[in-house]
């Protein structure tokens, strides 16, 4: 279970890359925390560390996709705004009923899939067409 970065996964842009490898680091450490049932504290501190760690990956994505007038940019910030929201749905479960493997489970299939999905289907798109206007 968790979620593992494969090269395959790069959109050719170096920080959306080094981004996505940490996200895909933290959320392992997450779900490897709630599995061990490491502790409700514990597993919270990740959790904020994930927050805070995902506004700043999007708000990267962001600024490039305004600074280049990336076309599909509405499309790709509402994608965004939907992992926001199924990360606090979980965070609130995680909040009310504490860390176990069965929120673990849910977690990996709700969020590494997602993520996974977001990066191959929708930030390679954008590394493609960033890749055309301005060097790595």
């Amino acid at each position: 279970m968790g979620i593992e970065w494969d090269e395959s996964y790069a959109v050719g842009v170096d920080i959306i890359d080094a981004q996505h490898k940490e996200l895909f680091s933290q959320i392992s450490g997450l779900i490897d925390a709630m599995k061990a049932s490491r502790g409700k504290e514990r597993v919270c501190e990740v959790i904020g560390f994930l927050e805070s760690y995902i506004r700043f990956h999007f708000a990267t994505e962001t600024r490039l996709m305004d600074e280049h007038g990336y076309p599909a940019a509405a499309a790709h910030l509402e994608e965004h705004a939907d992992f926001v929201r199924l990360f606090r749905a979980l965070r609130e479960e995680l909040v009310l009923s504490g860390p176990s493997p069965t929120l673990a489970i849910s977690l990996n299939n709700q969020i590494c899939n997602w993520l996974i999905r977001h990066v191959l289907g929708t930030d390679r798109p954008l590394g493609a067409f960033l890749r055309t206007v301005r060097p790595k």
